[in-house]
């Protein structure tokens, strides 16, 4: 598999990141490359190595190899040179990327010994103030990780104590017991499924609950505040200060989208889409696929209940179970208005698909024809980056093949493509993400309901690594990896690695959740749902929780034996704010006269408008939509107008001046008869009848060039153009 991955690489001139790494440093490696350090020592001044705690030891040799120079003592170079390195060894969680935490310390004692070898001064800072969480929030992680150090503290690095910088942040940390699976009678209609009808299901109890939790914090009547970052007065709670993470995507991810959607909460969506499953692709693919072959019947029943079409299982049920011929067929022959407005659409699109290219095709159907908002309305915000990355892969598909609706169809059917969505851009809405994905992120409130899974099992595949790194990163053990076998008598040296492996495994997972808990700024809401099994594993994150704050929340277990049904009970520690709390001016103070101002709404500044840029332009477009009806009735025909206008200036420059007529008309004569060729024909020829263009329209000028500017628009905002 390695060989023909390679072969196939070298066959299409291609290196993914690993090659870069592994070839510069073999390249640093070699006898001959002295001219290589030299030259790149002449250029470097400062080295920076940023989120240390997640570079690999293959990237820290090449590192250590270009900082030689920096600790050899006199050079040739004279000027002020310098090395400087950030990590927090406790927020690595990238061990799938080659990550390795103790790289950092053990590095560390290396410069340590080479600058002091050179005479330069070389310094350790530690930095424990933390400018984001409250107190109460840093008092709740210590106490976690006192009682679970390991994965972020070691023998000669301990756990360190954090110092809040805002000490009068309040903090609360809610823990709700675990959901367990329900014993239920079965329902007595046949067509609910088995337990749902019930609320049998833990995972379906845990993400209503955490979407009614949400809920009451946003409702308009809540009391509960939180603190402005930006003024720190007390405000009501927002749908963009709540952030869900989960360790996988996995049901509750899920299901906590849906239950939030369901619930009216407003919610970004996923972190990281799939393209080929959302809904709007599907139903994108199955118009191409019914206009390709007018009698698939699946497809274009599932087109007919798309926002593209809007009708429902009622005309299905009227339309398909008599049918003589095709779906396509009967839909034609009926008579009902809505049946032949969706007939007519098919017919339009049909003709379309003929004589447009694949992107021509679904850009006319998603802006001039109202698709784009149609899916916004129906599937919400994040529908709109698959729909973007949607018409991204149609352009490219035009300018690395020939234009053809069923290569493109194919083409996107048989890969998996992902999307990774800009969270921070989501204002408004609630986040749901990843710890992975949530890196670097902060908010004032931080929900954790996946928090009863077990370490996985840990053994990233099937291979496991025997060679164990030494302190310089040089392996003290030369052999191949080797394939993990679970039962049968294993060598020792096969058992000591698999050890070592699980370890490091369990210490991310420790150190996963520190990274979810320390996302917050204000609160934290602990939840999670009983395994199959019925017993919450000591080593997941909610045993490890539990154990820890059980004497600081006073976590006891009822007395009474808890009804199945009941909700499970709640511990907290700590006080959420909440209106009641907000001091209020003591009777009989000096009454002050305010100026005019502070009860005047501050003015609103306008949120930048995104650039208009090829891979931009339905943001753009969506930022400048407008409600007028002339304008949107008129989109349509300025579409074939740009079109028409870039044939004919393509094209007419090829022939002399009294033949450029002639073609013009043949070039638009595929078009409907209501163009105003004419009209569009003069307004080219005046184009390239213009003297100062003539240089632009000669045999030498280039076909494209780069072009940035700025223009303004009809509302009179200043616009980026890149392009």
């Amino acid at each position: 598999m390695f060989a023909r991955c390679e072969a196939r690489k070298r066959s299409l001139g291609l290196l993914d990141f690993g090659d870069l790494i592994a070839r510069v440093r073999a390249l640093l490696q070699r006898a001959d490359a002295a001219w290589v350090l030299y030259k790149l020592d002449a250029g470097i001044d400062h080295i920076l190595i940023d989120e240390a705690q997640d570079t690999s030891p293959e990237q820290w040799d090449i590192l250590r190899q270009l900082a030689e120079d920096l600790t050899a003592g006199e050079s040739a170079n004279n000027r002020a040179r310098s090395l400087f390195a950030v990590a927090d060894p406790k927020q690595s969680i990238y061990s799938f990327q080659g990550a390795a935490p103790e790289r950092f310390s053990q590095m560390a004692r290396y410069f340590a010994r080479q600058f002091a070898g050179s005479g330069r001064d070389f310094v350790q800072v530690g930095l424990h103030l933390s400018m984001r969480s409250s107190p109460q929030i840093l008092k709740a992680v210590e106490a976690v990780f006192a009682r679970h150090p390991y994965g972020v503290a070691t023998s000669d690095e301990p756990f360190p104590a954090h110092q809040a910088a805002r000490r009068d942040l309040p903090g609360y940390v809610e823990i709700t017991g675990s959901f367990a699976v329900v014993p239920v009678d079965s329902p007595d209609d046949w067509l609910l499924p088995e337990g749902k009808a019930h609320g049998a299901d833990p995972v379906a109890r845990l993400v209503r609950h955490v979407a009614s939790t949400i809920k009451g914090l946003i409702a308009a009547d809540s009391a509960d505040l939180v603190h402005d970052s930006a003024t720190g007065a007390p405000r009501k709670v927002r749908a963009d200060d709540i952030l869900v993470l989960v360790r996988q995507r996995n049901k509750v991810f899920s299901g906590v989208i849906t239950a939030l959607k369901e619930a009216g909460v407003p919610v970004a969506g996923a972190d990281r889409l799939r393209l080929n499953d959302q809904i709007a692709v599907k139903d994108l693919l199955a118009l191409g696929r019914v206009l390709l072959l007018p009698q698939d019947d699946l497809s274009l029943a599932a087109v007919m209940k798309s926002p593209l079409l809007e009708l429902d299982d009622d005309d299905l049920i009227a339309l398909a179970p008599e049918r003589e011929a095709s779906l396509w067929e009967a839909l034609a022959a009926s008579e009902a208005p809505r049946h032949r407005v969706a007939a007519a659409r098919l017919d339009s699109w049909r003709m379309k698909a003929r004589r447009l290219t694949p992107f021509g095709f679904y850009a006319d159907v998603l802006m001039a024809e109202g698709g784009r908002a149609a899916f916004n309305a129906r599937l919400g915000a994040e529908t709109m980056d698959a729909i973007d990355e949607f018409l991204r892969l149609a352009l490219e598909h035009e300018t690395r093949d020939t234009p053809s609706l069923s290569a493109f169809l194919s083409g996107i059917e048989a890969v998996e493509i992902d999307i990774k969505r800009d969270m921070e851009a989501s204002g408004g809405m609630v986040r749901v993400m990843t710890v992975h994905g949530a890196k670097g992120l902060e908010a004032k409130i931080v929900f954790l309901p996946d928090t009863c899974g077990a370490i996985k099992a840990g053994r990233s595949g099937p291979v496991i690594d025997v060679a164990d790194a030494g302190d310089e990163g040089d392996a003290a053990l030369k052999v191949p990896a080797i394939l993990a076998v679970n039962r049968g008598p294993k060598h020792s040296r096969l058992v000591e690695a698999e050890n070592r492996q699980d370890q490091r495994v369990a210490q991310e997972h420790a150190r996963l959740l520190y990274v979810a808990m320390t996302r917050a700024e204000e609160r934290i809401y602990i939840g999670g749902h009983d395994p199959k099994r019925g017993v919450v594993p000591v080593d997941s994150w909610y045993g490890m929780i539990t154990t820890a704050l059980c004497d600081l929340a006073h976590m006891q277990e009822p007395t009474d034996v808890q009804k199945p049904t009941s909700a499970p009970p709640v511990w907290s520690l700590g006080q959420p704010l909440r209106a009641r709390d907000v001091i209020a001016p003591e009777s009989g103070a000096a009454v002050l006269t305010p100026p005019p101002w502070l009860h005047r709404s501050a003015p609103q500044e306008a949120t930048p408008l995104p650039p208009i840029s090829p891979s931009q332009t339905l943001a753009a477009a969506d930022q400048m939509a407008t409600d007028s009806a002339a304008m949107a009735s008129r989109s349509a025909l300025a579409l074939e107008r740009g079109r028409a206008l870039h044939v004919l200036l393509q094209h007419l420059p090829k022939v002399a001046a009294p033949e450029r007529e002639a073609l013009a008309l043949k070039l638009l004569a595929s078009g409907p008869p209501t163009w105003p060729r004419q009209a569009w024909i003069a307004e080219a020829l005046g184009v390239l009848n213009m003297a100062a263009m003539g240089a632009l329209f000669s045999g030498t000028a280039r076909a494209e060039v780069a072009i940035a500017g700025r223009l303004t628009d009809r509302q009179g905002r200043r616009r980026d153009i890149a392009g």
